[in-house]
């Protein structure tokens, strides 16, 4: 009888622990926890090293006062800047930067002789889960997190196995966008005192143009990226027409990352031509954010003309800010970035054909052209047929109470996402151990 009484009294502390819900991960209490380190991994994009940036910017976000230590992959060193403001790519020790970070490279870090040991270490992405443990990081505890549909999330304790977080795999990276209009003129005066003063310049004309923005990102070495392209334009243009859109279209494509992208990418868009039927009206064109022209040429735009931008890498508030001001569908290669559509609500495309839709059967007509979108799209499909649902995908996206746009706001991770969910769990075991020896 004793012991099904503990064991009753245990089911309604997990019961309470349940309800209790995301509120938790909202009061996880950090007193005991001045320093937690974060690590960074390597990937060819963006997508990694954003998704330990957005791991930090939510800690914050839920009552994290203390300092992040930084220990970063040294072949990314390159691409912190944009997501670590003040970071100088050349200096592998501790830098000290803004809004208490330190960050150090990983082989600078690996050869301290004397290292802080802190409780809590955690990662937004990385795809070799066996390289690091709470040893190497001098931790008690290691989290690895993934985003939404790349795979399952791992805790680390001392020298145990790895526990899967099964509960959190269905979650992605909610976090709060900084875009206002202080935040980004911040980041355009970063960038112009970097000397990148003329994408600065045609970010601040590009930002004020009335018209139709659908930003395309990290399509630089997608299979069939030129056919693609020339599809999906095509289609941007038959849905604008038909739907008699007032201003002109524009899409800025937020890429490349790396030397090789760009070249890639600057290649594509040589070869991206369209028949004379639609070179007249609408006028279809490709400009460069930093071109002399560039201001002109979108003065002159007129109502359905289509102008493709090549934007380059940008801050991160910038990057989120062109996601935000999208009302066509948004292009998007990989995880890190659809989390962010999601987060926005936005109709999206992901290039890699996984949309990650939620199960709701009240939505199913819209489902299933999201469906039949990703995969003409993921498969270059030329057939009338096919088209003819992109079109409808892109205009029914342009209503903002259409059953498609319903579908993908329902994605929104406000209500449980994955660290609150991750420090909620965490705050459960460790409850849960003191229990266990009270019952016990």
């Amino acid at each position: 009888m004793a012991k099904k009484f503990r064991l009753f009294l245990r089911w309604v502390l997990f019961l309470g622990f349940v309800l209790q819900g995301k509120a938790w991960g909202q009061q996880f209490d950090f007193s005991e926890i001045p320093k937690i380190r974060v690590y960074i991994s390597a990937a060819p994009g963006m997508g990694h090293q954003s998704a330990s940036v957005v791991v930090m910017r939510r800690l914050r976000q839920v009552g994290f006062q203390g300092e992040f230590h930084v220990v970063y992959d040294d072949r990314i060193a390159t691409k912190l800047p944009t997501l670590l403001p003040g970071f100088d790519p050349n200096i592998k020790y501790t830098q000290n930067l803004v809004g208490s970070v330190t960050a150090i490279s990983e082989s600078q870090f690996f050869q301290q002789n004397e290292v802080e040991h802190v409780k809590f270490a955690v990662t937004g992405a990385d795809d070799n889960r066996t390289h690091l443990n709470p040893q190497k990081l001098h931790s008690d505890t290691y989290l690895l997190m993934e985003p939404l549909g790349w795979g399952d999330s791992f805790l680390f304790e001392g020298e145990s196995p790895p526990r899967v977080l099964t509960s959190i795999r269905s979650l992605g990276y909610y976090f709060e966008t900084d875009t206002s209009a202080q935040s980004i003129e911040n980041s355009l005066r970063s960038m112009e005192m970097g000397g990148d003063s003329a994408r600065a310049l045609g970010l601040r004309k590009l930002f004020k143009k009335q018209a139709y923005f659908g930003a395309v990102y990290g399509i630089g070495t997608i299979p069939l990226m030129t056919v693609k392209m020339k599809l999906w334009i095509q289609s941007v243009e038959k849905a604008a027409r038909s739907t008699g859109l007032d201003k002109p279209l524009i899409l800025p494509i937020i890429s490349p990352q790396n030397d090789f992208e760009k070249r890639t990418l600057d290649y594509a868009l040589q070869e991206i031509t369209f028949p004379a039927s639609l070179k007249k009206t609408p006028r279809i064109a490709i400009q460069d954010l930093a071109d002399p022209q560039f201001e002109a040429y979108l003065a002159d735009m007129k109502k359905g003309d289509i102008l493709l931008v090549n934007v380059g890498r940008v801050p991160q508030n910038i990057f989120e800010k062109i996601f935000e001001i999208s009302q066509l569908p948004v292009l998007v290669a990989g995880k890190n970035a659809m989390n962010l559509a999601q987060n926005l609500g936005k109709v999206y495309v992901n290039t890699v054909n996984d949309p990650s839709l939620p199960d709701d059967r009240n939505l199913e007509k819209a489902r299933a052209l999201t469906l039949h979108t990703h995969k003409a799209f993921f498969e270059a499909s030329k057939s009338e047929a096919d088209q003819r649902k992109t079109v409808q995908f892109i205009k029914e996206a342009l209503i903002s109470d259409s059953e498609l746009s319903q579908l993908y706001k329902k994605q929104s991770q406000s209500n449980r996402d994955k660290v609150s969910e991750a420090l909620r769990l965490l705050q459960f075991q460790e409850l849960g151990g003191r229990c266990q020896s009270v019952f016990n």
